[in-house]
Order: structure tokens, then sequence, then C-alpha cells
């Protein structure tokens, strides 16, 4: 039976159409763990579909503790779900983790389904947690990083932790899991599997938590470190394409060069999705930086683009002109190997609809100008505390949720800067879904698959014509 047990909740309608990503968090936070000698069981509530019975189970001999990861939404909902089958199967200390309880670590704590919260990075954290609460020497309050339910229910600790050291962090323990069971599609490869490579974001975008969750720091693993993860996983497991999840992979050009370098001398001959990169850093690199990126396996690269609105990006303080998305994308174009996927949001504090027409004929027109783009579905945006749009979303009558429940309802379809336009933008989003392959090129369902190729005309029809009213299939999406 295990010493510890970790728990990943469902990721609302995501589990239902896509293959579940690595659960990296978890496996970060076991692998000191594992190197001392701890068992460790991990669940994942996306992939075992008895996941309540493998819960009591592996409580069935008292394990030191329970963690549940837990971003904001969804993910909530099913960790309070496991921690009503912890509570009943005795008194087990459950512990949570991640975005959420970084963010609301009071009302996290506070909350009857938790006990204990590690807030912002577990890798060091964690492990001290597990070593009080096996020797019960320690005060679990005096842990740096840690808060915990006093005696009259409120919430105590909150001493600062520095962030890791990530080249210290030892090898993920990939052994936890069934390997097989997270490989997916992505950029038109059948298997690929999640790598992270670098954490946090200096830049000052208003609507991104990163300024509070890692304080716009960005720290990352040296070139020689960063090519061994990739080549433990080909050896180990023979997979060879990889999703390189990253806030921004680019922050340091010198670095990417040296990564992609060692991957050629190696001859690893691996293929790479970037998940981060900006506009205008993609307009600072040269020409021989761009070919060393595709000659290393670089395939393909997520940018921010969010608005093709100059008045909304200045909002957000992207510190990019959408001139320049234009000229990138054009650039772009001109290297067959390389897939350009540009994020859109919509309904940030004091967009209009022209502004989001703005938006959709951006987008098409990044589709009409480089046939190896797409365009990620328009994200409705969510206010997060922490970030500077937050205060301006609170002014408008953000109803914010105050307890740990409460947040697990948080719908993401919801638009919180244009509440009356709240329809309109769904129909935008779910026409975006259908007016480039995304679907095929991401999705592991081929009825999803053949759906969207039939819809594809009428949405790129919408988006072009900026026709949204009478959409009768909309229904079929929000």
């Amino acid at each position: 039976m295990p010493d510890i047990v970790l728990f990943m909740p469902r990721t609302g309608i995501y589990h239902k159409v896509l293959r579940p990503w690595m659960p990296l968090p978890l496996l970060n936070i076991s692998a000191k763990l594992v190197q001392e000698g701890y068992s460790i069981e991990i669940i994942d509530q996306r992939t075992d579909q008895n996941w309540e019975q493998s819960v009591r189970t592996a409580l069935e001999k008292k394990p030191i503790c329970f963690g549940i990861s837990s971003m904001t939404g969804s993910q909530i909902t099913g960790g309070i779900e496991a921690a009503k089958v912890v509570r009943d199967c005795g008194d087990i200390p459950i512990v949570w983790g991640g975005v959420h309880p970084s963010l609301f670590p009071v009302t996290t704590v506070e909350d009857e389904h938790v006990d204990i919260a590690v807030v912002q990075e577990g890798e060091e954290t964690f492990p001290e947690v597990v070593y009080a609460l096996e020797s019960k020497k320690q005060n679990l309050e005096d842990i740096p990083g840690v808060w915990v339910k006093g005696p009259d229910g409120k919430a105590r600790g909150g001493i600062n932790r520095p962030f890791v050291d990530f080249n210290t962090i030892p090898d993920i323990p990939y052994q936890l899991i069934d390997f097989s069971s997270y490989l997916h599609r992505w950029f038109h490869e059948p298997y690929v599997v999640e790598i992270e490579t670098s954490r946090g974001c200096p830049h000052f975008c208003t609507f991104c938590y990163n300024a509070d969750f890692h304080d716009r720091k960005w720290r990352s693993l040296h070139p020689e470190h960063a090519v061994a993860k990739f080549r433990h996983i080909k050896e180990t497991y023979g997979v060879d394409s990889f999703h390189v999840i990253d806030d921004d992979f680019f922050i340091n050009l010198k670095r990417v060069e040296g990564i992609m370098r060692l991957l050629i001398k190696e001859n690893l001959n691996i293929r790479i999705g970037l998940q981060g990169i900006r506009i205008d850093t993609m307009e600072r690199m040269s020409d021989e930086q761009l070919e060393l990126l595709v000659a290393g396996g670089g395939r393909f690269l997520q940018f921010g683009v969010e608005s093709g609105s100059q008045k909304v990006l200045d909002l957000m303080r992207k510190r990019i002109r959408v001139e320049q998305v234009i000229a990138v994308n054009r650039r772009l174009a001109k290297y067959p190997d390389i897939i350009a996927f540009y994020n859109f949001m919509a309904g940030i504090p004091g967009e209009t609809r022209d502004d989001v027409f703005a938006s959709t004929e951006l987008a098409m027109r990044l589709l009409d100008e480089n046939p190896n783009a797409y365009i990620s579905p328009f994200h409705i945006y969510k206010p997060y505390p922490g970030t500077d749009l937050y205060a301006d979303v609170k002014k408008m009558g953000f109803p914010e949720p105050t307890t740990l429940d409460g947040w697990g309802d948080y719908d993401w379809t919801d638009s919180a800067g244009l509440a009356e336009d709240s329809a309109f933008l769904r129909k935008v989003t779910a026409a975006s879904y259908c007016i480039d392959k995304k679907i095929e090129m991401q999705g592991d369902s081929r009825l999803l698959g053949y759906i969207a190729r039939l819809y594809r005309p009428v949405a790129r029809f919408r988006f072009r014509k900026n026709f949204f009213s009478m959409m009768p299939e909309a229904k079929l999406v929000i």
C-alpha cells in the first residue's frame, strides 16, 4: 500500500473530448519523495473510470496524506468529490496544492474538505509536509509555503518560500503512471507528451496569473539538462514528439540556440511543439536562429496574439502591434515545416463588438496568408485575482466566489468583460472551433474531426462576414 496518495481531478469539458495531459504537477512533487524511498500512488480522475474505488482501496492502510492538485474552476469540483471519499475513509490529512490554493490559500484551507494548502511550487514544500505529518515533530504552519487549518478552523501560516532551483529537481518518476495513457495528438503528431524546460514569464499582460503566481520571474533548465529530458523519454518510452508547456520557452534566445545545437549534435531526431513565444520575440529572431530551430526539431509555435484590436492589445499591455502579427505570419509562411498557432481571446473589459470583429478579421487574414497557420478557439476572458485587470472587473460588479466549491462552479465559458454580450461571445467561440483544421490536428476523436470538417465552410462564412445572429447550431456548443 502507498505511503502517499495523490489525486488529479478532471478538467471540465477537455477530458471528455481530448486525451489528458501528463499529470506533471503530481509527478514533480513526487520526485524527491520517490528518490528517498517513499511509495506513492497517483489516481487520475480523467483516466480512471473507477477512481472512487481506487481511492478507497489506496486508503485502506492509512497513508500519511492524500494530496490534490487543482486549478481554479472545474478541477475544484472533482477534487472535492475525492476529498469527500477520503473523509468517509477516516482521519487522513488532505493536502491541496496548485494554482487555486496558491491564489486563495485562506479560503481554500478553511474549507471543510481541506486540512493543509501548499502554495506556489511544491517540489520542496510538499516533501516537508510529508516529513512533518509522519514524524509529528514539526508544526506545519512553520513550514514555508504552507497554510494549515488551526483548531478554530481559521487559516494559519503563510511564510514565503523562495522559488526552487529548477535544475536541482530530481528526475521525474514516470514509473508512477501508465505513460501510454497520456500520449495524445498535437500539431499533426499522433503521439505527443508534455515536457517542461522553464517556468514563469517576465512580461506584463494584464490578464495573466503569472504576475502573482511566479512574481514575473523566469527560471529555466540549462540546455544540457533540458536535452537530457528529451533523450530520457525517447530512449525509455520510444516517444519522439514533445509538447513543451513553458510559459515562454524563448526568453533567452542563447539558451534556445544551445538546446537546438545539442539536439542536432546528439541526432535525437525529435519534433517539438513550443507553447510559449511572443510575436516581438519572433520578430527579433534572425533567419539563422529560425533555421536552427527548424533543424533542431521545432515544428509548432504558439503565439499569444489575443486580439486584432490595437486598443484592446494596449489595454492588455501586450506591447505588440497588429502590424507585427501580420508581418510575423507572412514570414513564417515561408517555412513550410513550421505550424503557427495564434491564441485569441474576447470579453476583455472595455472591448466592444467592433473590437471583437477586428479579431475575427485578423484571424481570417492570418489563415489566408499562411497555409500553415491555425487559430485557437476564442477564449472568453475570465478574471483572476493578482492580475491587473481584476480590480477593474470587480468595479464592474464581478461576483467573486467566497468559498472553495463556489470557485468550482466558476464557468470559463462565461464573460466578465461584456456581460450583456456573453451570448454573442459564445457564438463567436463556437464558430472559432471550426474555422481551420485544429480539431483534426489536436483532437483524438475522429467523429469530432468529421463534424468539424462538415461545419468549416459555415464557420468561415460567419467569421468573414461577422454574421453571428440566427445561429441555431451554436446551441450544440454553448
